[in-house]
């Protein structure tokens, strides 16, 4: 993560490990980059699969604010 114009960081929707990954994942970016301003995109996969998701749309609230 030395150089880059942008992150995209996927999780998928019905593992709740992928998201503690992409959470964690987007912490150190946050750490390594500062105080460059760089792009991050997270991206949900699965999202068509409801009934075998684990990773709820409130827990990416919790993402946005901090």
């Amino acid at each position: 993560m030395q150089w880059a114009d942008g992150f995209v960081v996927v999780y998928d929707v019905s593992a709740r490990d992928t998201f503690t990954a992409a959470r964690e994942t987007l912490r150190r970016l946050h750490r390594l980059r500062s105080p460059f301003i760089v792009p991050v995109a997270l991206l949900a996969n699965k999202v068509d699969l409801d009934h075998r998701r684990s990773v709820r749309k409130n827990n990416l609230l919790y993402i946005k604010n901090r």
